[in-house]
């Protein structure tokens, strides 16, 4: 059903009064006033009447006194002109200016007067109800009349803009664009006008018509009232249109005409033979070259260019022919077209009026027949002009093939070789220079394109079309055929070229190739290679000349010989380069080490270790340096004669260097006899210095002899600081004698002398090393002590002291027993063990006192307890404590330590949450192409943040939380915030990540301003605050961001707000086009938000339309042509939609409601047409013909006419055989050859045709004799009703459209004619029938259906296909405990709102609190269809009402999770029981769909396998002997069939089937 069309709103009228703002209260009076028709006297001559008496007044004059206007007496003084007021002077002596309506002179009539008066309020009352009448007209809707036509308004232009007219179009752009609005807002006021006169006069435009009695416009509305018909009068006859003899003889009977029309034809042929027959569109003159004109000794053929002619650079070719083009499409254009219309005007302008605006009338003219006869004149002469363009240029291409017949002209375009990506080309590449030839005939088209017939311009105000003078398609025969001729020469001209280019393309690797690895030690490796570059470059310069010439190319080759001949050339002088630099480097390196050599052997060695190396380096002189730089000298000669085989220049120090190496062996053997002499004497020297140092060291160690002696007998601990410096400088000595020793072990052994022996520096140390770990213990201890004693109390660390002082305790003992029998030592080490064990005793203080826990003011609360006073300006010692007796109040001191511990603890663990929280940083991703970020997870945020919050409501549950006690809660409100930010922040993020593409697009924020302005505002907010947290995005940073968590929480609000407001918008949208009911909020988003591309509804088409997959617009996708199913059935539909026309550009429902109309009207059309084909054309060829959808509808209307006729006639034996021969003829079609469509179609008429023999077989076996008995009216028939033959049961009104009724019993549904596609149909089953015949009676009794059963028993299937039989969208919707009333009531306003159906599967799983109300949703709907009205209040929203909308259930009983349904939601259902179909009967019908004859046999046996392998199979889950299992053999042997054909046994391809799927 289309929409409801506007109504007029027109104003209530009380007591005469109009509602409508159209007062003329501020305009006065005498606006109204006609003088001529009331004044006797000018202004000058009543002031002359008025000043005979002075005494009484004069006039009356109109004055407001007490509350009220009364005319009091006065006396008139003057006349301002200028205001047109008199001036009058009351009888109170008050003067006033008054206007002459306000003045009633003594003199003048008082009847008079008053009449001048009461016209001029009848004047303004008149006024003031024709401007409500316009306001009236102005405030109706604009969508009740149709926009101006685009066709319209580009006319008008078009006439304006004229040359005839204008001469400079574009300076009155600006004033017809003005024009043009006023145009439009005119032409609304005046359709709307047209629309309310229609409403306001009743039978308008009949001479039956008259004004609405109530209507308060009633006295302008008469004059649009038709005149009386007179009894009698005169009616003026048109004459007949002339006929052809007598307009020949008129046409005679003017010389003048004839000799007009003849002077214009002859003047046609002249100027084309004179200004165009010379032109050729496509240019094959070129310019000659100066010098010697002689041509061939051969004729050159007709059209062949001479060969000394210019060759042209393609680049230039190219732009001369497109310039040539556009000249000669101005010449066409000037010199030919306008001349012949300025002819055309200037002789037959007096004979005939050109300025004719009635296109019928000028049809009928003669001039129409003259100017229709230039432009067929004007059409023969521009195909000439083509063809013979087109000829020339073939005739001139195909001079360039070779013929013995004539010589070859010379080349037209140049190509060159060049080098490109390592390649040799030519240049330009032959496949784009034949494009760009082709695409200059291809401007041929466009030269016609741009000349249109001189009739449009002759005779402007017709508003005749624009044809073109001669139009030319680019795939015309003409021009293919030229540019085929034009490829194929270019093809074979180029082979030359090409062969050339081949030539080259060998030595294309020069390009590429790069001198990297060569390794210039290798002289063959570097010979080969250069004599191989270098011959290379000699072959390339002697292989072609620069410049070749072939048919219709010139190759130049100059550019690639350079290129590849510099190239060889290039890399050989690599290869020499890198030979000449190894040389230099090599030489320089080989003269500098035999230098080096020579001053090293020439050195003076400073110790005897570097004499020895000397000494060794000249013995091995020859081997390691003479022999290898010798070597090395001889291949740099070697590398220096190859160059020089070359001719490369090497630099002359480089040979000198070279040749310079062979003197230095002489000069070393020289230098090495020198060096010995020396060294011998230098020997000497180190040997007497090493006696001297022996002696010393001798006289050293009897000193440390006595410092030993000296400390084995030291037994006074309290010595310990005192001797430090003396025991530990023998520790040093010693140490340094030891490293002597060894020094003088190895110069001995170096000189080949006797080595020394000095044990007794080895017994020695060994004798002073315990009394020095003694003494050194007591050192550090004493040390130590003084500190700890002594030192600041606040530096000391308690566990390093506890492991010192317990090392060095347990060390003291060790050396009491190792001191055994030595008696001074023994007491030394009983000495120190006793100072140790004096200082354990103040570890617990220490313990206690020295820790970070231990504040100062824990400090104060010791001292307070311990009422002592003491100063801790200058810092607290530890012998200050025990002067005042610290260790006997060792219990006071722990306890108070054991606090600040505590209370340290509670420090540490917030500080550690606070050093946890700083490298903390919020994960950002960049979203998509949207220049912002979001979020990416805060798992690990939001996990640390719980265990924190806990932590800190913890510590502050805590005793000991005084000291912190602010500071934890400052952090506890930290953690909040951020807890609450956080969360905030994510319900903005995902709102935002789903509104942010919807609002992006700039259709949805033009239809949704305010929402649009709300979330620019989020918008704004969210990428300011990505864009700091982007720049920093640690946490505790972000959190101090200003005012975020506010901000943050108004923007949910304002979210909130977008997202009711976007939902109201969608909920106008759908309630517009009730099918996006059916769509989700997504699809429907992205539908709406590309409605400037009306292809974008495309992908959603099939939620919308069952049967539509695709439409189809037109090129410039403005106009939907057809609609396209799923299977590629086109349906072309009688009334296009155009998308972007008036109001339905933009929006979309306004079109696809229009799209649902046209689908209707189109299928009804179609099944109208097909219906009568069908008696027409024969059968097996009519089911070929029409949609599949179509074709069953018809099939079933005549089938039930026909059925019903023979049982009425006693004839149903007869059509029992009937209905098997149409059958057979239909399975013998299936088995032929046909298309995808015509099988699809076939086989789902096979199915319904199956079923329909069945049925006349059971009619005639059960003999039936009336079509009034019930096992006939029990069937599903259908009814043809052509317009006006039935009463609509909702309107009771007759038909205004052709109808097809559906019936079943007594129930009636009338066919939908909603497109379905070429889909299949369910095989129909008797348990089908039933479930149809409860459906019917339910929907006929303004229930709904409730099919009930296991499932696979065809529930959900039965009712689809109940709706494909009476062409009714059917939504199937899935049911789960999930759903909730808000989502059904969505999805019930759709169904009513579309008139489709719905079918709930498994409606018992939804919630029983749902069902309860969903029950009182479906009851308002069966209400409102029952008391038949059209529109209806459905949860509060006001929705139109599609009568054949119905809503099924279906239901599985008895499963888990299912609901029982409430007695008050069972009662809306009409049940229907569904149990195993009969699968024999099912695999029958479909093997007939598929070609089968013995299908009945080979399903039993198909269906009897399976049911033989569930009996002897045990049960596995991946057995399945059900209806899928039978589903897929008859697919199978379907394919097998069309395979096959009639070549095997249907039983054999049954077989196959089987075999093949089990």
């Amino acid at each position: 059903a289309g929409a409801t069309a506007p109504q007029l709103q027109l104003p209530v009228h009380e007591g005469g009064a109009s509602h409508d703002d159209g007062s003329l209260d501020s305009v006065p009076l005498e606006t109204f006033d006609d003088a001529a028709d009331f004044e006797v006297h000018t202004p000058e001559e009543w002031l002359d009447i008025c000043k005979g008496d002075n005494i009484k007044p004069t006039a009356c004059v109109l004055h407001y006194v007490s509350h009220e206007w009364s005319m009091l007496p006065c006396w008139v003084h003057d006349y301002d002109a200028s205001a047109s007021r008199y001036v009058v002077e009351l009888e109170d002596g008050s003067k006033k200016r008054v206007k002459r309506l306000a003045l009633r002179f003594n003199a003048e009539d008082p009847a008079n007067f008053a009449l001048r008066v009461e016209t001029c309020r009848a004047k303004k009352a008149h006024c003031e109800l024709q401007q409500n009448f316009i306001n009236f007209i102005k405030s109706q809707d604009d969508t009740i009349v149709s926009p101006m036509r685009r066709e319209q308004k580009e006319n008008f232009i078009r006439q304006c803009l004229h040359r005839s007219h204008v001469d400079e179009a574009r300076n009155y752009i600006g004033t017809i664009r003005g024009l043009i609005l006023e145009i439009e807002q005119t032409y609304v006021l005046s359709m709307k006008f047209s629309k309310v006169k229609g409403e306001l006069i009743e039978c308008n435009g009949t001479p039956q018509a008259r004004i609405l009695q109530d209507s308060p416009y009633a006295p302008l509305l008469g004059s649009f009232l038709p005149r009386p018909v007179p009894q009698r009068g005169l009616v003026v006859c048109e004459p007949a249109e002339q006929s052809v003899a007598e307009l020949i003889d008129q046409l005679l009977k003017q010389p003048t005409l004839l000799t007009n029309i003849n002077s214009v034809t002859a003047a046609v042929w002249r100027r084309y033979g004179e200004e165009i027959s010379r032109h050729r569109i496509l240019d094959i003159t070129r310019c000659h070259r100066a010098g010697d004109k002689s041509s061939s000794t051969k004729p050159l053929p007709p059209g062949a260019p001479n060969p000394e002619e210019k060759v042209f650079d393609p680049e230039d070719f190219i732009k001369h022919m497109e310039e040539h083009r556009k000249d000669v499409t101005v010449t066409l254009e000037r010199h030919w077209r306008d001349y012949i219309v300025s002819e055309v005007l200037d002789k037959m302008s007096e004979t005939h009026n050109f300025f004719v605006d009635n296109p019928q009338k000028y049809l009928r003219l003669p001039l129409h027949r003259v100017l229709r006869k230039f432009d067929l004149i004007l059409n023969a002469q521009m195909r000439w002009f083509v063809q013979t363009s087109i000829d020339t240029w073939v005739d001139f291409m195909r001079s360039f093939v070779p013929s013995p017949e004539h010589a070859l002209p010379a080349p037209l375009l140049t190509l060159s070789l060049a080098a490109k990506d390592g390649e040799v080309v030519l240049l330009p590449p032959p496949d784009e220079l034949i494009s760009r030839l082709l695409a200059l005939i291809d401007g041929v088209a466009g030269v016609t394109s741009a000349i249109s017939c001189v009739e449009y311009e002759l005779v402007p105000f017709c508003n005749l079309p624009q044809n073109l003078m001669y139009e030319m398609a680019l795939s015309c025969s003409l021009l293919e055929d030229a540019k085929e001729a034009t490829r194929e020469v270019v093809l074979s001209c180029l082979q030359g070229p090409q062969e050339i280019q081949t030539m080259y393309q060998k030595y294309a690797y020069l390009l590429t190739e790069q001198v990297v690895d060569l390794d210039p030690l290798d002289v063959d490796t570097v010979r080969a290679r250069t004599e191989a570059y270098l011959q290379a470059g000699t072959e390339i310069e002697k292989l072609t000349c620069t410049v070749l010439k072939y048919p219709f190319f010139e190759l130049h080759c100059d550019e690639i010989i350079h290129t590849l001949s510099q190239q060889a050339y290039h890399l050989a002088f690599t290869c020499l380069s890198t030979v000449s630099v190894s040389v230099h480097d090599r030489s320089q390196a080989v003269l500098t080490e035999w230098q080096e050599t020579h001053e090293r052997i020439l050195s003076n060695p400073d110790d005897e270790e570097e004499l020895a190396r000397l000494k060794q380096f000249m013995a091995d002189i020859n081997t390691l340096k003479t022999k290898p730089l010798m070597a090395t000298t001889r291949h740099i000669h070697t590398q220096i004669d190859m160059l020089a085989d070359f001719s490369f220049e090497v630099e002359s120090d480089v040979v000198e260097r070279a040749f310079s190496s062979f003197a230095w062996p002489l000069q070393i053997q020289i230098d090495v006899s020198d060096s010995e002499r020396s060294l011998d004497s230098q020997k000497q020297k180190f040997m007497d210095k090493l006696e001297g140092e022996k002696a010393e060291f001798n006289r050293n160690m009897t000193r440390y002899q006595e410092d030993l002696e000296w400390v084995k007998t030291l037994n006074d601990y309290s010595l310990a600081m005192k001797c430090a410096n003396r025991i530990n400088a023998l520790k040093e000595n010693l140490d340094t004698a030891k490293e002597r020793v060894q020094s003088f072990e190895d110069r001995e052994k170096l000189f080949g002398m006797e080595v020394s022996d000095y044990s007794e520096l080895d017994v020695m140390i060994e004798g002073f090393e315990p009394f020095f770990r003694l003494w050194t213990a007591a050192i550090e201890f004493k040390h130590s002590e003084d500190e700890w004693l002594n030192g600041p109390l606040s530096r000391l660390n308690a566990s390093e002291i506890d492991q010192l002082v317990e090392e060095q305790f347990k060390e003291s003992y060790k050396t009491i027993k190792q001191f055994e029998g030595q008696e001074s030592p023994q007491e030394v080490a009983k000495a120190l063990r006793d100072d140790i064990a004096q200082f354990r005793a103040n570890l617990p203080v220490i313990r206690a006192l020295c820790q970070d826990a231990f504040q100062p003011m824990h400090l104060l609360l010791l001292f307070e307890e311990l009422d002592r006073d003491m100063d801790m300006e200058d810092g607290l010692t530890l012998a200050q404590l025990l002067e005042i007796g610290i260790i006997d109040h060792i219990e006071v001191v722990e306890r108070i330590s054991a606090e600040a511990q505590k209370q340290h603890g509670l420090k540490t663990a917030l500080a550690n949450m606070k050093r946890e929280w700083k490298p903390m940083e919020l994960q950002v991703l960049e979203y998509k192409n949207t220049g912002t970020y979001v979020v990416k997870g805060i798992d690990d945020i939001q996990a640390l943040l719980d265990e924190h919050i806990i932590q800190t409501q913890t510590i502050r549950g805590s005793p000991f939380v005084k000291p912190i006690e602010k500071e934890v809660k400052d952090w506890e409100v930290k953690l909040l915030y951020i807890q609450d930010l956080l969360e905030q922040w994510l319900m903005v993020q995902r709102s935002w990540l789903y509104l942010e593409p919807i609002f992006g697009s700039d259709d949805i924020q033009r239809q949704m301003p305010n929402e649009a302005k709300r979330f620019q505002q989020v918008n704004t907010l969210w990428r300011s605050t990505m864009e700091s947290v982007v720049e920093n995005p640690n946490v505790l940073d972000v959190s101090d961001i200003e005012n975020l968590l506010a901000s943050f929480t108004d923007a949910n609000k304002k979210l909130d707000a977008i997202q009711k407001g976007l939902n109201d918008y969608l909920e106008t949208k759908r309630l517009a086009f009730p099918r996006f009911f059916f769509l989700s909020n997504d699809e429907l988003l992205m539908i709406l938000s590309q409605t400037k591309d009306p292809t974008a509804v495309q992908p959603h088409m099939g939620k919308c339309f069952e049967g539509i997959n695709k439409v189809r617009f037109d090129e410039n996708n403005e106009i939907i042509e057809a609609m396209i199913s799923v299977e590629s059935e086109v349906v072309d539909l009688d009334l296009p939609v155009k998308v972007m026309e008036g109001e339905k550009k933009g929006n979309v429902e306004m079109w696809l409601a229009e799209v649902q109309d046209s689908m209707i009207d189109c299928l009804t059309k179609i099944t109208a047409s097909s219906l009568t084909a069908y008696a027409q054309t024969e059968r097996t060829k009519w089911v070929l013909e029409w949609p599949g959808q179509v074709v069953i509808c018809i099939d079933n209307i005549y089938w039930t006419q026909e059925v019903a006729t023979s049982i009425d006639n006693g004839k149903m034996e007869d059509y029992v055989k009937q209905s098997a021969q149409q059958l057979s003829g239909l399975v013998n079609l299936v088995r032929g050859d046909l298309t995808k469509l015509g099988r699809q179609t076939l086989g789902a008429l096979v199915t319904i045709d199956v079923h329909n023999r069945d049925v006349v077989g059971e009619l005639h076996s059960k003999k039936v004799s009336s079509s009034a008995e019930f096992d006939w009216i029990s069937q599903l028939r259908y009814y043809w009703k052509p317009a006006g033959s039935a009463m609509m049961k909702e309107t009771g009104k007759p038909n205004t459209v052709d109808k097809c009724q559906v019936c079943i019993i007594n129930a009636m549904l009338y066919y939908g004619f909603e497109y379905l596609g070429n889909s299949d149909r369910l095989v129909i089953t008797p348990l089908t029938d039933r479930c149809y015949r409860t459906l019917m009676g339910a929907f006929h009794l303004y229930y709904g259906g409730g099919p009930e059963g296991p499932a696979g028993t065809g529930k959900t299937e039965s009712t689809k296909d109940l709706a494909k039989a009476v062409a009714v969208q059917c939504v199937v919707f899935n049911c789960s405990d999930g759903l909730d009333y808000i989502a059904m009531g969505k999805f019930f306003k759709g169904i009513a709102s579309s008139g489709a159906w719905c079918c709930f599967d498994e409606f018992n799983r939804i919630n029983l609190e749902v069902l309860s109300v969903v029950s009182s949703q479906v009851q308002a709907i069966q209400f409102a269809i029952r008391d038949k009205k059209q529109v209806f209040l459905f949860e509060g929203t006001e929705i139109r009402l599609i009568p054949s909308c119905a809503v099924n259930i279906t239901m599985n009983p008895g499963y888990a999770g299912r609901s029982e349904l409430p007695d008050n939601l069972k009662a809306l259902f009409r049940p229907c029981a569904m149990m195993v179909p009969d699968y024999a009967l099912i695999g029958e019908i479909v093997l007939y769909s598929y070609g089968f004859e013995d299908a009945k046999i080979l399903s039993r046996k198909a269906v009897g396998s399976l049911r033989l392998g569930s009996e002897q199979l045990s049960s596995q889950d991946h057995y399945d002997f059900g209806m899928r299992a039978l589903k897929s053999i008859l697919v199978r042997a379907g394919a097998l069939r069309r395979m096959y054909g009639s070549s095997r046994p249907e039983g054999v391809l049954a077989l196959s089937a089987l075999n093949d799927v089990n």
